[in-house]
């Protein structure tokens, strides 16, 4: 909590409520996720989530697949950015937030995330984010 409240302070961090307007696109993101059968359902947050996202241009960051596969069904919310932590931290790799320069220190960037959340990347994608890393610090 004295993280959170010193971002809040600094004006680092923002508390969001949304504006009925918002709410109201929102909650019929959720209708659509529950009425499009290819997809898996959404729930409030992760839609108001895309709906900022779309809105003011922001990137969304969620392991929820519902908003991940809606984002892909939906033309509408075809520009979201949205990225689990798989793509985040190949950005701050790639960046150089992340210092990694060789294939086994970037496979500990994402195995020290995995064992410290207990989240495991799929396989295949984790593959090949390596691999498109390993090419950039080349």
């Amino acid at each position: 909590m004295t993280w959170v409240s010193r971002q809040l302070g600094e004006e680092r961090l923002q508390l969001y409520t949304p504006t009925p307007e918002i709410l109201s696109e929102a909650e019929s993101l959720v209708r659509v996720s529950y009425a499009t059968p290819s997809v898996r359902k959404i729930e409030l947050p992760e839609a108001l989530c895309l709906v900022l996202g779309k809105r003011y241009g922001y990137t969304v960051l969620t392991e929820n697949i519902g908003a991940l596969m809606l984002k892909s069904a939906l033309e509408e919310l075809s520009q979201v950015k949205v990225w689990r932590a798989l793509e985040l931290l190949e950005y701050m790799v790639k960046t150089g937030v992340l210092a990694a320069s060789s294939q086994q220190e970037i496979m500990e960037v994402f195995q020290r995330y995995e064992k410290e959340t207990k989240h495991i990347f799929p396989r295949r994608e984790l593959r090949e984010v390596v691999a498109r890393l390993c090419r950039c610090v080349e």
